[in-house]
């Protein structure tokens, strides 16, 4: 998926751990990578929580936009922490909804793609309704 930060276009792309690893010569395991030359944001689309790692290198990818020094040696006060949250907060936030939104599409189309409109009306309404039955069930157990 595209975006935009601070008029720059930036792309996120999930990659396994072995291209991880080829690209950036790495020889163990990471979760994401922003390369800030090639404006793109890499997900390791091998771990659990992609949408905890998306948020982490977005807010690399707003820290570098914005001037924001990410130097290991510059430290932060709280205050610091507190004001670039809350200057960053929405607009990553909607990019990282944004992508799992397409993400789930995805997904979606793929899983209907050969089906006629017929049959994924018909397994859709089995999904609520298996979904319905399960809700139903946890709050007889509860």
């Amino acid at each position: 998926m595209k975006f935009r930060m601070n008029d720059n276009e930036w792309e996120i792309k999930e990659i396994s751990n072995a291209e991880m690893n080829d690209m950036f010569g790495e020889n163990g395991y990471t979760d994401g990578v922003t390369n800030y030359t090639h404006h793109m944001i890499y997900i390791n689309n091998d771990i659990l929580d992609k949408k905890r790692t998306l948020y982490h290198e977005l807010m690399h990818c707003f820290l570098y936009e914005y001037g924001h020094n990410q130097n290991a040696d510059k430290s932060f006060s709280y205050d610091d922490v507190c004001e670039v949250s809350a200057c960053s907060h929405d607009m990553i936030h909607e990019i990282v909804e944004e992508y799992f939104k397409e993400v789930e599409f995805e997904d979606f189309s793929r899983k209907y793609s050969c089906k006629s409109n017929a049959e994924i009306c018909r397994d859709m309404q089995r999904e609520v309704l298996e979904e319905e039955t399960k809700k139903k069930k946890n709050k007889k157990s509860a």
